[in-house]
């Protein structure tokens, strides 16, 4: 009971931690941002001519800009003030990466310094793929203060206003609406297509990048969409000439700038199938990312499918580190952070890759029993939310590496997650397990040939897997016939070389091993795995990107009236747990 109490303290304490950094005055507030569109008179509008998800709720606190990103590109955006300027290049670095929420937050924190700034409602409005109700609002509010953005600007707004159906009346009415609330947005019926839409839009930023060749923003503008379009199947029959002009466009931005953030637009072409140049951009995207959490994972999730997962490793370790860091400095929840649940379970799953089991289970633990819930973002019953993903992928481990004790453990803390609950299942609805089951079968049933045989097929199929190939030593330790046991003991020594060596379930290499006449300890000398090719650029040390774990911030003091007219501080309750309740309102 004690342990329950002082977790949800710790969970409490950050909850009040967030809340006091929402409040008017702090030192360090966090204002949110909710600014709202221009009620302006009819006489000040002219003529108009990842997986990607919709926010749930949108962002809430003030953008800030991130001192340790060296800002690489420059819009020159018609702001009146240098730092609403900076605030809308960064929205632009983050929307190239995918940080959708976070793009969002830094564009609407220029509007909270410049309601008027037409450009900054546009690009909350493109921050918004996923949602074209919310986008709309936005850009709506971005044709009424159309006549204060240069014409560069005026050309971005009506494309985006073609594409969401806005025209200079519709935007009229809207913003004149006394009713409007981004929060209660009523529903949308578009005439044009959705494929058509945006076909229309990418052929416009096509057309103002042939007006203007140099203009390297324009340029990545377009190649952004295309590679989102590509994303969302809008393509068509035109994919491949598409994606040829996409990525000519990336070509000479990289060109002339070759830190600008579209070198993450670069990865997402790598992702999907164009792999020339793609460990180079891998390993540039993530030290150019600043504090964004999504190139790292872009570069990581690239480098498996490669297989590679020692390298992998590295930029999620990157990634999520790099988020550590801003919770701390936002004050931000684990799932507020976008991208920080690839990052987390990409980590475990290249620990689990390269034999670090003990690592690989401490890390999912620390995510689903030390890391704050949330009924709606972060909850075991949505399989999609970390915890649920976490918990998933640490009884997949569990059933890997057949450590049945730490599975049986795990159920009994009253951990289980959607696949911890079911070993069967589990296995059913996964390949890579179903096959390592069904070798397990084999091995138990005296089959070794047969077993090394499957174990071989699962190995073509989903390679440098260490799961797999202990399994393959096993049952060339027992049968060899095929006189692979060399080669696969060969393979592991390299990608098992941080591996638990003393786990039970890496005996049966021992065996080939010491057949082989090689020491108990296999594994290659460390400075010898320290060797791995340099062909995606330097790697620094990660932990200077943030901490290894997520702690809770350590809450703002307060004192606080209570009900029967005395004064409560925080102070004073340091170490107890503590349970707050704040009434906004009387009753």
């Amino acid at each position: 009971m004690t342990a329950w109490l002082v977790r949800w303290s710790a969970v409490l304490r950050t909850a009040l931690a967030a809340f006091a950094g929402s409040v008017p005055g702090s030192a360090h507030a966090q204002t949110p941002v909710e600014a709202e569109a221009p009620r302006a008179s009819t006489a000040s509008f002219a003529p108009a001519p990842f997986v990607v998800r919709p926010h749930l709720h949108g962002p809430t606190r003030r953008g800030i800009l991130a001192a340790r990103r060296a800002t690489v590109l420059h819009f020159g955006a018609s702001c009146a003030s240098d730092e609403a300027r900076a605030l809308f290049d960064q929205g632009l670095t983050q929307l190239h990466a995918f940080e959708h929420a976070e793009a969002e937050r830094s564009f609407r924190q220029v509007v909270a310094l410049e309601p008027s700034c037409a450009i900054a409602w546009w690009g909350a409005a493109l921050a918004n793929p996923a949602d074209p109700q919310r986008a709309r609002y936005f850009v709506e509010a971005a044709v009424a203060w159309r006549d204060r953005a240069s014409a560069r600007e005026r050309s971005l707004i009506d494309a985006l206003a073609a594409c969401l159906e806005v025209t200079p009346e519709s935007a009229i009415a809207a913003v004149q609406d006394p009713t409007r609330n981004l929060y209660a947005l009523p529903a949308l019926q578009f005439v044009g297509p959705e494929s058509e839409r945006h076909t229309g839009l990418r052929a416009e930023l096509e057309r103002l990048l042939t007006e203007r060749p140099d203009d390297l923003e324009i340029a990545a503008l377009f190649a952004h969409q295309g590679v989102l379009d590509a994303h969302a199947g809008r393509l068509g029959a035109d994919r491949d000439a598409t994606l040829g002009r996409v990525r000519s466009a990336l070509d000479h931005v990289l060109a002339k700038n070759a830190r600008h953030p579209a070198l993450a637009l670069r990865l997402h072409l790598d992702v999907l199938g164009d792999r020339a140049g793609a460990l180079r951009a891998a390993g540039l995207a993530g030290l150019q990312a600043g504090d964004l959490v999504a190139p790292w994972c872009l570069s990581g999730r690239l480098l498996t499918g490669l297989h590679r997962p020692e390298d992998a490793l590295w930029h999620y370790d990157a990634a999520r580190r790099t988020a550590h860091a801003r919770m701390l400095r936002e004050r931000a929840m684990p799932f507020d952070v976008e991208g920080y649940g690839d990052a987390a379970v990409g980590y475990a799953e290249c620990l689990a890759r390269l034999g670090r089991v003990r690592e690989a289970l401490a890390w999912l633990e620390h995510v689903v029993a030390d890391q704050p819930r949330h009924p709606a973002r972060n909850d075991l019953a949505d399989p999609g939310s970390l915890v649920a993903r976490a918990a998933a992928r640490f009884a997949a481990l569990c059933i890997e590496y057949r450590l049945r004790d730490e599975l049986a453990a795990w159920r009994s803390a009253g951990r289980p997650g959607t696949a911890a609950d079911d070993t069967a299942a589990a296995v059913a609805g996964d390949a890579h397990l179903a096959a390592l089951a069904a070798a397990d079968a084999l091995l138990a049933a005296g089959r070794a040939r047969d077993a090394a045989a499957n174990l071989a097929a699962e190995d073509r199929a989903r390679p440098d897997r260490v799961a797999t190939l202990v399994r393959l030593a096993e049952a060339c330790a027992r049968d060899d016939r095929t006189g692979s046991g060399a080669e696969v003991l060969g393979r592991l020594r390299r990608l098992a070389g941080h591996a638990d060596l003393d786990h039970p379930f890496f005996a049966p290499v021992a065996e080939l091993a010491a057949a082989a006449g090689l020491p108990a300890d296999w594994r290659l000398p460390r400075d010898e795995l320290l060797d791995w090719p340099r062909d995606i650029g330097p790697r620094p040390q990660p932990e200077p990107l943030g901490p290894d774990r997520w702690t809770p911030p350590t809450p703002y003091e307060f004192t606080l009236p209570t009900a029967d007219g005395t004064r409560y501080a925080l102070r004073e309750h340091r170490g107890e747990p503590l349970l707050v309740v704040m009434y906004l309102g009387f009753g």
